[in-house]
Formats: C-alpha cells, sequence, structure tokens
C-alpha cells in the first residue's frame, strides 16, 4: 500500500527578502520609524561595508521598525547588520 508523505508535497517557499528601502515602499511605515530602524540596526554600514543592501524577510522589516520605535529602542537580532557599531 502506497502512502503520500511529506516529501511528496511541494517545499514551502523561502521568505522572500528584499532591502528595507523596498520594504519601505510596499508597505509605506512613517518616514521617521523607517529612519530610526536604518539607524538602530546599521543599515547603512551594512550597505557601505557589503557595497550592497541588507536583504530582510517582511517579517524582520516589521519587527526591526517596532524594536526601533519602542523605548528603550533596542536592535531586533533578526534585522541587525553585522557591520553595526564597527565604524570605517
Amino acid at each position: 500500500m502506497a502512502r503520500e508523505h511529506e516529501s511528496d508535497a511541494p517545499p514551502k517557499p523561502a521568505a522572500e527578502r528584499r532591502p528595507p528601502e523596498e520594504w519601505r515602499a510596499l508597505l509605506a511605515p512613517r518616514a521617521s520609524h523607517h529612519a530610526a530602524a536604518r539607524m538602530l540596526h546599521g543599515w547603512t554600514e551594512h550597505e557601505h561595508h557589503q557595497g550592497a543592501p541588507m536583504q530582510l524577510s517582511e517579517s524582520a522589516y516589521r519587527e526591526a521598525i517596532a524594536f526601533a520605535v519602542r523605548v528603550p529602542a533596542i536592535p531586533s537580532p533578526n534585522a541587525v547588520s553585522p557591520h553595526r557599531g564597527r565604524g570605517v
């Protein structure tokens, strides 16, 4: 008797990743919230060091915005650049 296995189902698509600016255009958060997240998470430093913008999932971007507007603001581990705070 043949049984269907989970492996027979098509794989779930990976979370789509986009640069923060693309998520900003799609999700339209307040400009000040996006700017705070950019600064807090080091997205500018990442782009400078890597030569390309960070790639985030939608959930990581939304989380980054939420973390940036909290008091105190603490970087989200899912959206912070590995270059954050390293300087030039």
